[in-house]
């Protein structure tokens, strides 16, 4: 079976270590109260529109802040023992991100060389993929392994068999399309159970 997974707040817990560096920028560097309104995130990487922040604004933390948090981040509990264990049992991974291009920083090298220090087996990385269905038909994948709203409801409406991993951000979300999981040894669980 062919097996998408998403890297932020799939793998990895990016957006608790976005928080503090957040927070940081707001209120020293812009002045502005930091407040968390997790009732309209669709897109919580989009911090124009989730703060009234200037575009020039939103990608000047990315700029100045992406590399720390993509170094620091840490591997979800169990994420890299179910990852290795679904590579083993004969899967193929693939990872499929849509972190964006930062000038003068190689994305994938920085991506490929933290997954290669935290052990994630994979067969392909996909970068810059802003269209996760499209990706998912083009690389014939099974199924797909998301938090995104966007990308699960995409995903699901087109008949990918799509699991997302339950968060505060996401919890807005209903569908019967999308099994929702709170952990990597449920998604393992599941996977089990269906196949």
């Amino acid at each position: 079976m062919n097996i998408g997974i998403d890297i932020d707040d799939t793998i990895c817990n990016t957006y608790e270590t976005t928080l503090p560096y957040l927070k940081n920028y707001m209120e020293n560097k812009l002045g502005i109260q930091f407040k968390m309104d997790l009732s309209s995130m669709v897109d919580y990487y989009n911090l124009a529109s989730r703060f009234n922040i200037t575009r020039e604004e939103d990608m000047a933390f990315w700029d100045d802040y992406f590399v720390k948090i993509a170094e620091e981040v840490k591997p979800k509990e169990n994420a890299v023992e179910v990852i290795r264990k679904l590579k083993e049992e004969g899967h193929n991974i693939y990872l499929v991100t849509a972190r964006f291009t930062v000038p003068e920083i190689d994305i994938k090298g920085l991506t490929k060389q933290w997954l290669v220090n935290n052990g994630i087996v994979f067969d392909k990385l996909i970068i810059n993929s802003h269209n996760k269905l499209e990706i998912a038909q083009k690389e014939n994948i099974d199924l797909f392994f998301d938090d995104s709203i966007r990308n699960c409801s995409m995903l699901s409406e087109g008949n990918i068999e799509t699991y997302m991993y339950s968060t505060e951000y996401n919890e807005i979300y209903k569908s019967d399309k999308v099994k929702r999981v709170s952990s990597w040894d449920e998604f393992y669980r599941c996977i089990k159970e269906e196949k």
